[in-house]
């Protein structure tokens, strides 16, 4: 089994570090689909450098008739209902494709958002969904982290932002900083710390379920 690196879940580490440990992890190897506020997670990792170690697809399906071609009709877009559906559907085309070649060495993930972020007018109310399904061992059951967030930053451009850091601390918390529900959820809500400000944005629910010992939680 790869080895995974112990990291102080009080240490400071800004976005960029993660993203780049993240892509220099030759175990990681994982798929983004996004959908609703831009690709800003899958970002973070092709600004970084070192992607093609991280990144195995980026796709955003914007429009309804292409997600629902992808993912199936019959729920809203932006709902828990939506995202299970993309986790399943990423997850079984990643599998399918890479488990011959790379499933005996690698930790598989699939990240997958829907996301209501502030329209032109500013007449909707933001918020979204996110999910990650990953692995703690090669060829391991998955777990999943679901995730319900409203944006609260004014613009529409600093909830773009807001959810990239989001999707970066979560990847990287359930790869680094798994040990326990408290040291995972430090690491998701944290902002990065080269800012001055403190924004407002959140994680209202979230919803862990794990092969390990501790059970399915709901927090916050």
């Amino acid at each position: 089994m790869p080895s995974i690196e112990k990291v102080d879940t009080h240490e400071k580490v800004d976005t960029h570090r993660k993203a780049l440990t993240l892509n220099l992890d030759p175990s990681t190897f994982g798929s983004f689909a996004e959908i609703g506020a831009g690709q800003e997670v899958a970002r973070w990792f092709l600004v970084v450098g070192g992607a093609s170690g991280t990144v195995a697809k980026t796709i955003s399906a914007y429009d309804k008739e292409v997600s629902d071609d992808l993912y199936g009709s019959g729920s809203r877009y932006v709902s828990k209902q939506r995202l299970e559906a993309m986790l399943d559907s990423e997850w079984a085309q990643l599998r399918s494709q890479l488990d011959k070649t790379r499933g005996a060495r690698t930790l598989f993930f699939s990240f997958v958002d829907t996301v209501s972020a502030r329209n032109f007018a500013g007449t909707n109310d933001p918020h979204g969904w996110v999910g990650l399904r990953f692995q703690m061992q090669p060829g391991g059951p998955p777990n999943e982290f679901l995730l319900h967030i409203n944006l609260r930053d004014p613009s529409n451009v600093l909830q773009q932002e807001a959810i990239g850091i989001l999707g970066v601390n979560l990847i990287y918390a359930a790869f680094y900083q798994l040990q326990t529900k408290e040291s995972c959820l430090i690491t998701v809500r944290r902002q990065p710390w080269h800012r001055q400000q403190t924004r407002e944005s959140s994680t209202n629910r979230a919803i862990i379920r794990s092969s390990r010992p501790w059970k399915t939680s709901r927090i916050f």
